[in-house]
């Protein structure tokens, strides 16, 4: 009897120890960030203007901890507009500065789960009418 539960606790401390190794893993955020409209009118047929490395680069997302004040990263999106980052487990608060182009869906809460993808797409709105 003692023997079976010796067993039992060995079990158990294994299996508690490797749940929390699991939680240790980080997590990711990720997305797309979106820009426009980028002329006052569109032309039929015409290709809108293409949206270059530059015109991403210019736009960063903050990443706080959950209390929006205490910065933890900045994320630069590629030249397409994609970011990724891994994150340690816990609640964030994604922003970005406030300028002349009104960020549509920030800031935005988000909680960050090991070896799970969050996906946070950014609407920016250029004002251009």
């Amino acid at each position: 009897m003692h023997r079976s539960l010796g067993h039992f606790v060995v079990c158990f401390v294994i299996l508690l120890s490797c749940a929390m190794a699991a939680s240790d893993k980080p997590g990711f955020v990720e997305g797309h960030i979106s820009i426009g409209p980028l002329t006052p009118v569109e032309r039929a047929g015409a290709s809108p203007p293409a949206l270059s490395a530059e015109d991403y680069a210019a736009l960063k997302v903050t990443v706080f901890k959950a209390d929006g004040k205490t910065e933890v990263a900045q994320l630069a999106p590629d030249a397409a507009g994609n970011f990724r980052q891994s994150l340690a487990p816990g609640t964030y608060v994604l922003d970005m500065p406030h300028g002349r182009m009104t960020k549509v869906n920030l800031p935005k809460t988000v909680t960050i789960v090991s070896d799970r993808s969050v996906r946070v797409d950014i609407d920016v709105d250029t004002g251009i009418r």
